[in-house]
């Protein structure tokens, strides 16, 4: 489905994130990610590496932009899911990540 493998169509980039409930419900930050998938790790992916689980505080600008959204390709709505995250967390999380984006 994405890079160059990519068997039917232009490839298109998908990134994953897999969340276990308990670790963002009832919402604390740092959230948790257990899994990530993503184009730009594809580097990792290949040799048989995997990134751990661990805190990820950019969930909670993903969490937040999926609650705007508020559409499931399958199952209930993401607001049935997932609790709002609070404003700070939310500026937290987005100033957490500016050191990533810039390397």
């Amino acid at each position: 489905m994405s890079g160059a493998r990519a068997r039917r169509g232009p490839a298109r980039p998908v990134d994953l994130s897999v969340v276990v409930e308990n670790d963002v419900r009832p919402w604390r930050y740092p959230p948790r990610q257990e899994f990530i998938c993503g184009d730009w790790l594809r580097d990792t992916y290949e040799p048989g590496g995997a990134p751990q689980p661990g805190p990820a505080p950019d969930l909670s600008v993903l969490i937040t932009r999926l609650l705007q959204g508020d559409t499931a390709l399958v199952g209930p709505p993401p607001a049935q899911l997932l609790y709002p995250v609070p404003h700070d967390d939310l500026i937290r999380g987005a100033i957490a990540g500016i050191p990533q984006l810039r390397s």
